[in-house]
């Protein structure tokens, strides 16, 4: 074997310091472009869950009023865990102080009117635009945050 195929040889066999450098520095800049979109987006795809969740518990309040006369005053009478929860990143119910909570709801209620929150928790208080998200007897959808509730809804 001759020189020149030896030195060939070796540059087949592994990657200059250049070359290394050069997609380290390709794939830092996808992910800088690529992980705040990425995390927007799961700001939304939560809140979505907790406009789902607040949905249901709209409906779940004017089925009681129409079998009872009034709105329930708490979480119990409604099939959910008295004093509040929280839901996760996957929709599911949580205690309100798990860690895993992304939005914590509170009812505040009496025999004709309610409202219910869906306060941020964890990563989700990121979502400064909407932050807590309520809905009343009246359908009123509100926000906390420095958005548009048309945008947060």
């Amino acid at each position: 074997m001759n020189n020149k195929q030896s030195k060939c040889r070796a540059r087949l066999a592994g990657f200059t310091l250049i070359e290394v450098v050069v997609v380290v520095l390709v794939v830092a800049v996808l992910m800088t472009l690529a992980l705040p979109a990425y995390q927007q987006q799961l700001l939304r795809m939560r809140r979505g869950l907790a406009v789902i969740e607040l949905n249901a518990l709209q409906l779940r309040q004017e089925q009681f009023f129409v079998e009872y006369r009034r709105y329930a005053t708490g979480f119990a009478e409604l099939g959910r865990p008295q004093g509040g929860y929280a839901i996760d990143g996957n929709g599911m119910r949580v205690a309100a102080d798990a860690g895993a909570g992304v939005y914590r709801f509170v009812l505040a209620a009496d025999a004709l009117s309610f409202t219910v929150h869906a306060a941020p928790q964890s990563t989700q208080r990121a979502d400064r635009a909407c932050g807590r998200l309520s809905l009343n007897h009246m359908g009123a959808r509100t926000i906390s945050g420095t958005g548009k509730a048309v945008q947060c809804w």
